[in-house]
């Protein structure tokens, strides 16, 4: 039984490493001289830079349709445009086609936001600092039972505020965020432990 069972994998696997070689060697012979490490990525609607060359049919046609739809789009991952993730910067203009749609929806809620990473806001999580602002809306609402708890207190990541542990930072240690005597009372406490 042990053996029967061996056989049947030894076979899964064989036909498995076939079909694998099968498929590089369908890709090899369909683009000569193209580097693939990932033969999906090859003709999967996103355009990937590193296939974007003649021997990869320009990823399979990918960044064929991708430069004729953004010809001055110069984004350094074109695979992020259209991916549903509304990225900043260079993604996010007109050149791109404002992230090809992603960011659409964002910059109309949220015209004078500017953030590293935009589509954070609103995601059911606060963050801080350029995040809750009125500009981004407190972080697309994410903020706004924070902003009733904590008023005065902007800190980057609002999710370690009320925790249970101090953090490291005055910035954290204090009135407006609610931790000063908390984190005074865990100092206290641990001195007295460590007492002779």
């Amino acid at each position: 039984m042990i053996n029967l069972m061996l056989t049947a994998i030894l076979s899964i696997s064989t036909i498995s490493s076939i079909t694998a070689a099968k498929v590089s060697q369908h890709a090899a012979s369909r683009y000569p001289g193209c580097p693939i490490d990932y033969i999906s990525r090859i003709g999967d609607s996103h355009c990937d830079d590193q296939y974007n060359i003649r021997e990869c049919n320009f990823d399979g046609g990918d960044c064929l349709e991708f430069e004729a739809r953004y010809p001055n789009c110069k984004a350094k991952y074109k695979h992020w445009i259209g991916d549903t993730k509304c990225n900043s910067g260079e993604y996010n203009t007109p050149e791109c086609g404002y992230d090809g749609g992603d960011c659409v929806e964002f910059n109309l809620h949220y015209p004078n936001c500017k953030v590293q990473y935009p589509y954070i806001v609103g995601d059911n999580s606060c963050f801080g600092k350029e995040y809750n602002t009125p500009e981004c809306g407190y972080d697309g609402g994410d903020c706004v039972e924070f902003n009733k708890n904590y008023p005065g207190c902007n800190v980057e990541r609002p999710y370690l505020i009320g925790d249970g542990k101090c953090q490291d930072s005055p910035e954290y240690n204090s009135f407006e965020c609610g931790e000063f005597l908390s984190c005074a009372y865990c100092y206290y406490k641990i001195r007295l432990l460590t007492l002779p």
